[in-house]
C-alpha cells in the first residue's frame, strides 16, 4: 500500500507515465472510498482524448466500468460539514413550524365550520384568509421538512455505507428541498402580515359568541397562534433560511439534470481513456475529412485564380486596340454605275476618331488601319443625294456597298 504522504504524488507520477500523445500534466480531482478501498480520480486534459483515470491505493488502474461509475457518482455528491449543518438546522426549523401550526389549522377549520353554519353577518373573512395562508405554510414547511430531511439522511447513509445508488436520491430530494424554500418564504411573509388582523377577529366578542362561547377552543387557537408566531419569528430571524440559499457545494448548487450530465460526461471520459481507439479513429476520420476539405478548397481556390486570370487576360486582350481595313464601293441606284469623286467621312462612335476620303474612277475608297469599332458614315456627291448610314469595322478586311440616288 502507498503511504499517505506520498500516495497522491505517486499516483500522479504513475498517471504521467501512462500518458498518451498530447496529454498535458495529469490533475488529481480527488479521492473517495468505495467498497472499503481508497481510490484516486485523475483528470487528463487532451485535445483529442480527454477523460479521467481511476487508481486504487496500490497504484493499479481501474478498468471495471461499474466500479468506476460508483466512484464517480459518489465523488460528485460529496457534501461538506457546513452544508450538512445548514440543512439540519433548516429541517429542524421547518419541522417545528409544521408541527406547531398543525393544531392551529385543525382548530381554525373547526371554528370556521361553526361560523359558516351560523350564517351570520359578522365579517370573519380575515379568519378564512388566514386559514388558507396557514394551510399553504403548512404544505411548504411540510414539503421542506420531508425533502430536506431526506437529503440529510441520504447523505449520512451515503457517507456511512458508500452506497453510490443513494447519490441519485440525494440529488432528487435536494431539488425538492430547494423548490420548497421560496414558497415557504412567501408564506412566512403572508403569515406575519395577516396574523394580527386574524387574532383581532378571533378575539372579538362577536366571533367568540358565535363560536358558542367555547373558551377551550378559543384558548387553544390563541395558544397555538402564540407558539406559531414564536417559531415563525425564530426561523425568519435565524440564518437557516438564508444560508440554505448560499450553499456552495458541487451537488447542491446544481440541478439534477446538470449533475447527471456531469456524471455521464465523466463516465464517458473514463471509458475513452480505457479504450481510446474508437475516439482516435473518429478523430483520424475527422482529420482526414478536414485535410480533404482543405485540399479541395485549395484546388478550388487555384482554379478560381486561373479562371480569374483567364478572364483578366481576355479582358486585357479585348481592351488592346485592334485595326481593320475598310473598302467602300459607291454606285448609282438606277444605272449601277460607279460614282466617282464622292466624298466619304467616317466617325468612330466610341473614340470619335475621324476618317475621310473620295472614291476613285471605279467608285471605290479604301481606308486602311482603321480602329475597329462602330462608325457613323456620311457620303456626299454633287449629282446625288447625301446618304448617312452606320458601318462596323472588324479586325481584318471589311467591305461596305453604298447606293446613291441621283438628284
Amino acid at each position: 500500500m502507498l503511504s499517505c504522504n506520498s500516495a497522491a504524488q505517486t499516483i500522479l507520477e504513475i498517471a504521467e507515465n501512462e500518458s498518451m500523445l498530447f496529454d498535458s500534466e495529469p490533475e488529481l480531482m480527488g479521492t473517495y472510498y468505495a467498497d472499503n478501498s481508497k481510490y484516486y480520480i485523475v483528470k487528463h486534459n487532451n485535445p483529442f482524448v480527454s477523460g479521467i483515470s481511476i487508481y486504487d491505493e496500490y497504484g493499479m488502474k481501474i478498468e471495471d466500468e461499474s466500479l468506476a461509475e460508483k466512484i464517480i457518482i459518489a465523488h460528485r455528491v460529496k457534501v461538506g460539514n457546513e452544508t450538512m449543518e445548514v440543512l439540519e438546522n433548516y429541517t429542524r426549523a421547518v419541522l417545528l413550524i409544521d408541527s406547531q401550526i398543525a393544531s392551529v389549522v385543525q382548530s381554525l377549520n373547526y371554528l370556521i365550520y361553526k361560523l359558516d353554519r351560523k350564517q351570520t353577518d359578522v365579517d370573519y373573512g380575515e379568519v378564512k384568509t388566514f386559514f388558507e395562508i396557514l394551510n399553504s405554510l403548512k404544505n411548504s414547511t411540510g414539503a421542506g421538512a420531508l425533502s430536506c430531511g431526506s437529503v440529510v439522511s441520504n447523505i449520512n447513509y451515503l457517507e456511512k455505507n458508500k452506497d453510490y445508488a443513494t447519490a441519485y436520491r440525494v440529488i432528487e430530494e435536494y431539488e425538492k428541498c430547494i423548490s420548497s424554500i421560496e414558497p415557504t418564504k412567501s408564506n412566512l411573509e403572508n403569515f406575519k402580515k395577516h396574523v394580527g388582523p386574524a387574532s383581532e377577529t378571533l378575539n372579538s366578542p362577536e366571533v367568540l359568541k358565535l363560536a358558542l362561547g367555547n373558551d377551550n377552543l378559543s384558548r387553544e387557537i390563541s395558544l397555538g397562534l402564540d407558539s406559531s408566531i414564536q417559531q415563525v419569528d425564530k426561523l425568519k430571524n435565524s440564518s437557516s433560511l438564508e444560508s440554505i440559499d448560499d450553499l456552495d457545494t458541487g451537488i447542491l448548487k446544481k440541478s439534477y439534470e446538470k449533475i447527471k450530465s456531469g456524471i455521464d460526461s465523466e463516465i464517458a471520459g473514463f471509458e475513452t481513456r480505457i479504450d481510446p481507439q474508437p475516439r482516435i479513429l473518429t478523430i483520424i476520420g475527422i482529420l482526414i475529412l478536414l485535410i480533404i476539405g482543405v485540399i479541395t478548397a485549395l484546388i478550388v481556390k487555384k482554379k478560381g485564380i486561373e479562371i480569374k486570370d483567364f478572364k483578366f487576360r481576355k479582358e486585357k486582350e479585348s481592351k488592346v486596340t485592334s485595326f481593320g481595313d475598310l473598302t467602300i464601293v459607291v454606285t448609282e441606284s438606277k444605272t449601277r454605275d460607279p460614282v466617282e469623286n464622292a466624298g466619304i467621312s467616317l466617325v468612330n462612335l466610341k473614340t470619335k476618331d475621324k476618317y475621310e476620303g473620295k472614291t476613285d474612277g471605279i467608285g471605290n475608297l479604301i481606308l486602311r488601319d482603321m480602329i475597329a469599332g462602330d462608325y457613323e458614315m456620311e457620303i456626299k456627291s454633287s449629282k446625288h443625294e447625301t446618304e448617312n448610314t452606320d458601318v462596323s469595322v472588324d479586325p481584318g478586311i471589311n467591305r461596305s456597298m453604298i447606293v446613291l440616288k441621283r438628284k
